[in-house]
This record gives structure tokens, C-alpha cells and sequence, in this order.
């Protein structure tokens, strides 16, 4: 019964989605050693056990993926006895295929977990397995570089997965297309909020009325507010678990949907849509909103803010693309959770999965082959440097035959970075981690199991109130009885069991001096 409400529940949240081949991964390489433990586990008679890794992307070229298998192989199997196939998937497909994958048994041994499905309902929903003896026996690596992050993914005492972002500090805000700032002349603010987005939506319409202020993703939650308004929604966008207003120090879990900051956004939603900052179809156009943002005809998108999804994004595009943050640079289990990888419950062989992610984080090798592809193909070293790389003559963000786009693979200090970026990069990114902001419940994770029934009926009832809203399609003289009414079937679903469940769980991991 409890998979059956899962995959059902699974389902239901993905409708809140949205935004050389001889040399490996460069014969520059310096550092693509493999410790004792992953040397030995390639010592045997058994057959080579293939791990299926699921990759998030934006629907890119994908040509470079067989020679990267082969690479990667090339250095996998004699090392660790274990062969890699990347199943590539557009994130909007995400939470849909993942649900399906796991009702029907596919042959899935490592998923992608966060982004579009939160970590506390992969456990939640039993689609990961707890891997802590696995971390112990075959992730030595791992455990070092991982630290106190791993306190993130634990729940009742086991961990069920493992950071692909060991700098995972982020402020919230957006990325913005810079060469739309300079063509149209737009004034950029000294802070950033909702009233500073309005004033630029503004002007892009005064000046290029075909653009968009920024696109939705056929929605049926507001996982943007939080970015704008900075909140932790422990990782849902449909904020069925409650909200901390400020985690940076507030421990007290609320209903947002009964604060007057979501009542002032939904207003934002209708002045939005009044004047057309947005596709007036875009809850039924079945587009991505990165997509619109990554084919210029928005100004902006909602991210993570940071110097590794910074780099990331402006490889992934055609054209100047900055960020801006709303919020300090903060230390949170959500920004943790947000990339992470989780062993499938499909997975025949959770030792051979281990054995590779922990392979994955040594050697640079192999987690630069798989971030950036074919040396000579799909990336060229900068004259005079073996860390900094570019597209090669020919090839660009749109062509190129591989983008990871959302994935982080292995240590981001180990790997290569993409020009215009420099090798500052590795001091600003560590600086940014050093310099962040550590929340008041920083290791904390929500286990929702308890109320997965209150959470389903909850996510029901957002799903078919809430779009209207993020759409701004409730006009503002009939919101507040709009509200109320979502409120009072809020009410009757059990967000209040949820929210007093999660505040229970903070109370007594407080209480334990974690």
C-alpha cells in the first residue's frame, strides 16, 4: 500500500516541474588515482556489473554519451570491475519517469535525487535504500570528502544518500540574460526582490514587447516564492511540509499559504500576467521554462546562486548569462538535498554502486569525462592552462555533443572549468562555502512517512488550487475568498498534522544537540 500511494504521490509532484576518447577526460589530467579499496575491488573473476546513472538535462545534444561510456569504461572496469550507461532524461521528464521507473522495476542503480523530487520523499516513498553499511565498506572516499553533509541525508539513523555538490552553499535568486541588459538598457537594482523584477518586466515590455519577463513551468506549485522570498520549504515546492520564513534562524514551521507574503506574490502573479511578463498560455503550452530562458525569450529564471551553478549555466547558453542573488549565501540541508545521489531499490548490486560513486569522487578522470565529455570533441584546453577548457572551433553551448546541465560529478575541486570562467574559480568557490551563512537547522531532514497520507491529500488539493494563483489567473478582487476557500481544504487535507509533525521532528533533533 505504502509504494502504491507513493508512485501515486510521485506522480502527482510532477506536475509541480517546471525550472579524446584515448585519453579520457583529458590527457592533462593529474589526478586520477584510485585509493586501496576501489583498487582492490576490481581484482576479481565476476563479470563487470553495469551501473545506470540517471542524468538530468535540458533536452541537449546527447552524440558524445557512447564514447563517454567507453571512456569511462576503459577506466572503470580493470579499476573496479563495474561498466556505467548514462540514462539521459530532460528534467522536466524527471519526476514522471522516476515514479514509473520504480513501479516497473527498471533497471535504474543510481537516481538523480532532488531538484524536482525532494529527498524526503525518495524515502519516504522506499525508491532509495538506506546505504550507510555501504558508505562504511565501500565509500571511504565519500565519507571523507562528504563530511557533515551526509547529516543531511539521514534519517532515523541511516543514510540514504550522498551530496553530488560537496560546496553546496547557495543564496537564492536567478540567473538573467546579461546581453538583454545591455541591447535593451535595462537598469539593474541594488537589491533584488519582487518589486525590482516588476520595474524590469516593465521595461522589457516597453522596449522588446515579444520578450518575457520570466516563464513558468505548467506549474502547479510556487516553488519560486521561496527563491524570491528566501524560505525553506525542506525541499517541496508544493510547501505541504510548512515553511521556515527565515533559516537563518527561525526553527518555528508555518503555513505559507495562510501569510501575507503569499498573498502579496499571488498579487505580483496578477499584475504579472495582466501585462503580460509572462506567456499568457503557459500553463498548457507544455514548454520548460529553461527552455524558454535558454532560447531568449525570457529575461530571467529562478536558481541556485553560486559559483558552480554560475559556471554551469553559462556553458549551457548561447549568450551572457549572470546571476543575482535575493538572499545571503546560506548553509542548508535543503541546498544539500537539492543535488544528491541516491542507490535505486531496483538496484541488484548496491555494493557495485557504491563502489563507483565512491570511484567517481577520487578520480578526476572519470568525473571529468563525465561532466564535460570528449577532449578535442566536446571541450579544448585554454593555451597555457590544464585546468581551464572551451568549446572547441565549431562547436558551442548548442551543439556540443555533451552538457550535464544539472548534474555535479565528483569533486568539483578535481574537475576542469569552463572559460570565461578562470582558475580563480576554485578560491571563489571555496571562499563563497567558507563565507556562508550555516542555517539554524542546518543537518536537519523532515522524514514525512508518518503523515504520507496528510501529504498526499495535501499535494491533491495545491495541485488544483495553486496554479491559478502562480498564474495569476484569479482576479484580485476575488483572492482573498480564493485563499480562504484553498485554506479551508488545506485544513481538511491535514497540512496541520504535517506542519506538527515536522515541528515535533525539529523540536527533538534540537533537543538531541544536533
Amino acid at each position: 500500500m505504502k509504494r502504491i500511494l507513493a508512485i501515486t504521490l510521485i506522480l502527482a509532484m510532477s506536475l509541480t516541474l517546471l525550472a579524446g576518447c584515448g585519453s579520457g577526460g583529458g590527457s592533462k589530467d593529474t589526478n586520477a588515482s584510485g585509493n586501496k579499496q576501489t583498487q582492490a575491488a576490481g581484482k576479481t573473476d565476476e563479470d563487470p556489473y553495469e551501473v545506470v546513472i540517471e542524468c538530468l538535462n535540458l533536452g541537449s545534444n546527447t552524440d558524445s554519451v557512447p564514447a563517454i561510456e567507453e571512456a569511462v569504461n576503459a577506466i572503470t572496469i580493470p579499476a573496479i570491475n563495474v561498466k556505467v550507461k548514462l540514462q539521459v532524461i530532460h528534467i522536466a521528464d524527471h519526476a514522471t519517469k522516476t515514479a514509473l521507473w520504480a513501479a516497473g522495476g527498471e533497471k535504474i542503480d543510481i537516481y538523480y535525487v532532488g531538484t524536482t523530487v525532494p529527498f524526503s520523499q525518495f524515502v519516504a516513498d522506499g525508491m532509495i535504500i538506506p546505504i550507510t553499511q555501504y558508505l562504511d565498506t565501500n565509500g571511504a572516499t565519500i565519507k571523507e570528502k562528504s563530511g557533515s553533509l551526509l547529516d543531511a541525508f539521514t534519517v532515523d539513523g541511516e543514510i540514504y544518500a550522498i551530496p553530488q555538490n560537496l560546496y553546496c552553499a547557495g543564496a537564492s535568486g536567478i540567473d538573467y540574460n546579461n546581453d538583454m541588459v545591455k541591447e535593451y538598457n535595462i537598469e539593474l537594482p541594488e537589491k533584488w526582490d519582487m518589486a525590482a523584477m516588476t520595474e524590469i518586466g516593465y521595461k522589457l515590455k516597453e522596449v522588446a514587447p515579444e520578450k518575457y519577463l520570466m516563464a513558468k513551468n505548467g506549474s502547479t506549485d510556487a516553488t519560486e516564492m521561496g527563491v524570491y522570498y528566501g524560505l525553506d520549504s525542506f525541499g517541496t515546492g508544493t510547501y505541504a511540509y510548512g515553511v521556515l520564513l527565515n533559516p537563518e534562524t527561525d526553527t518555528d514551521v508555518v503555513n505559507i499559504y495562510k501569510s501575507d507574503l503569499f498573498k502579496e506574490y499571488c498579487k505580483y502573479n496578477i499584475e504579472w500576467k495582466q501585462n503580460g511578463f509572462m506567456p499568457a498560455d503557459q500553463a498548457v503550452n507544455g514548454e520548460n521554462a529553461q527552455d524558454v530562458y535558454k532560447n531568449e525569450m525570457s529575461f530571467c529564471q529562478w536558481v541556485n546562486v553560486s559559483p558552480a551553478e554560475q559556471m554551469g549555466k553559462q556553458a549551457a547558453t548561447s549568450f551572457d548569462s549572470q546571476q543575482a542573488a535575493f538572499t545571503n549565501a546560506r548553509l542548508t540541508s535543503r541546498a544539500a538535498q537539492e543535488k544528491a545521489w541516491g542507490i535505486s531499490t531496483n538496484c541488484e548490486r548496491p555494493d557495485k554502486a557504491m563502489d563507483f560513486l565512491n570511484f567517481l569522487y577520487e578520480n578526476a578522470e572519470v568525473s571529468n569525462l563525465l561532466s564535460y565529455g570528449i577532449e578535442g570533441t566536446d571541450y579544448t584546453f585554454v593555451d597555457g592552462s590544464d585546468k581551464v577548457i572551451t568549446y572547441p572551433e565549431g562547436v558551442d553551448a548548442t551543439n556540443v555533443g555533451w552538457s550535464k546541465v544539472f548534474c555535479i560529478f565528483g569533486d568539483d575541486m578535481n574537475n576542469y572549468v569552463m572559460a570565461p570562467a578562470t582558475e580563480d574559480y576554485y578560491t571563489e568557490l571555496k571562499s563563497f562555502n567558507d563565507n556562508a551563512v550555516s542555517c539554524a537547522t542546518l543537518g536537519y531532514t523532515f522524514d514525512a512517512t508518518n503523515v504520507s497520507t496528510q501529504v498526499a491529500s495535501v499535494t491533491t488539493v495545491v495541485n488544483e488550487y495553486v496554479p491559478s494563483l502562480v498564474y495569476g489567473e484569479i482576479p484580485e478582487s476575488k483572492l482573498d475568498d480564493y485563499i480562504q476557500e484553498l485554506n479551508a481544504k488545506l485544513d481538511g487535507a491535514g497540512i496541520n498534522d504535517i506542519i506538527a509533525e515536522n515541528q515535533a521532528q525539529i523540536n527533538a533533533w534540537r533537543a538531541s544537540g544536533k
